[in-house]
């Protein structure tokens, strides 16, 4: 029984600890997930940037623009793949 109650007072001893250090983490948490959404708008601007490029009839103007942006904007990603689709610089067969 000695052995239980031991168990039981390290057990109580630690969650508090826990919970602690959850806190902090959910702090750090929320800072986190309003960088991303600053972010949002320049990687946006940077699809609209290339449409207007292509507009103008800068294809490859908006093709750098996009391929600057490819890696953390999966719209402008998609774009570019759908311009160089168009453009006929992707090999559409498969390889053997």
């Amino acid at each position: 029984m000695k052995r239980f109650s031991w168990l039981l007072v390290a057990a109580l001893a630690a969650s508090p600890a826990a919970a602690e250090d959850k806190k902090k983490d959910d702090k750090k948490g929320k800072a986190a997930a309003a960088a991303p959404a600053a972010q949002a708008p320049v990687a946006q601007d940077a699809v609209k940037e290339a449409e207007a490029k292509l507009a103008a009839g800068d294809a490859d103007g908006a093709l750098a623009v996009l391929d600057n942006a490819k890696a953390g904007n999966p719209a402008a990603a998609l774009r570019l793949g759908a311009l160089r689709a168009a453009r006929g610089e992707l090999d559409s067969r498969s390889t053997p």
